[in-house]
C-alpha cells in the first residue's frame, strides 16, 4: 500500500461498498457506478474521515492531545498535504474492488474543493500504473484556478510520499461547467442531477 508508512487511525468502514447505479445506468444506456464513501460509518458517513484519519495519525505521532480541524480556505486543513493520503488509499481500494469485479472505467468523476480528494485520488491511480482519466467537478473556483490548485497539491503529496510520479497538467481534467453562479449557489443543472440521482 502506498500510504502505509504514514500514520492513520481507522476511523471509518472500509473498503465501501462499489456499486451500480442502475436505474440511472439504464436511464443513460450506460454503465455508471458510484463509490459509496457515504457508508463509512463515521457520523453521517462522507469522504472526510478518510482525511481525518491520516491528520489525526500525524497529530498522535507528533504527541499531539488537542485536535483543532476545519475546511475553511485558509485554514491548515486545507493546505497540508495529509489528507489527500486518504484519497490515495481510496485510489488503491477502488482498483482493488474494480479488479475483483473484472470492471475496466472509462473515466472516474469526483467532487474537488479543497484539492485533496482530487490530488490525492489522482495520484493514486498514477502512482498504481492505471491511467484511467479523473475529472474533477469544481465546488468552488473556476477550472483554471482549481486545475493549479490541485497540481500544487498533487506536488506537496509527491515529496510528502516522495514518489516520483509524475503528473502532466493535461491530466488534471477540470469540469466547472455546474459552478455558476458560484460557490453554494444552485443551479438548474446541478438541481437536475441531485433529482434525477435522488
Amino acid at each position: 500500500m502506498l500510504t502505509e508508512s504514514f500514520p492513520q487511525v481507522n476511523l471509518s468502514h472500509k473498503p465501501t461498498p462499489f456499486e451500480r447505479l442502475d436505474n440511472l445506468s439504464n436511464d443513460y444506456s450506460t454503465n455508471i457506478w458510484i463509490k459509496r464513501d457515504d457508508c463509512t460509518g463515521l457520523a453521517f458517513g462522507g469522504n472526510k474521515s478518510r482525511q481525518l484519519e491520516y491528520y489525526i495519525g500525524h497529530a498522535l505521532s507528533k504527541g499531539a492531545d488537542t485536535l483543532l480541524t476545519t475546511g475553511a480556505v485558509q485554514s491548515n486543513h486545507v493546505r497540508t498535504p495529509y489528507g489527500a493520503l486518504g484519497y490515495v488509499e481510496a485510489a488503491e481500494e477502488i482498483l482493488d474492488q474494480l479488479r475483483a469485479m473484472a470492471i475496466t472505467p472509462k473515466c472516474f468523476f469526483l467532487p474537488t474543493g479543497s484539492a485533496s480528494t482530487h490530488a490525492g485520488f489522482l495520484l493514486g491511480l498514477l502512482a498504481s500504473d492505471c491511467a484511467i482519466p479523473v475529472r474533477g467537478v469544481y465546488v468552488r473556483r473556476d477550472a483554471a484556478s482549481q486545475q493549479q490548485r490541485v497540481l500544487e497539491k498533487i506536488a506537496s503529496v509527491i515529496e510528502l510520499m516522495g514518489l516520483d510520479t509524475v503528473v502532466e497538467r493535461d491530466q488534471v481534467i477540470c469540469d466547472d461547467s455546474f459552478l455558476a453562479p458560484g460557490y453554494g449557489h444552485s443551479n438548474p443543472a446541478t438541481q437536475l442531477a441531485i433529482e434525477t440521482l435522488a
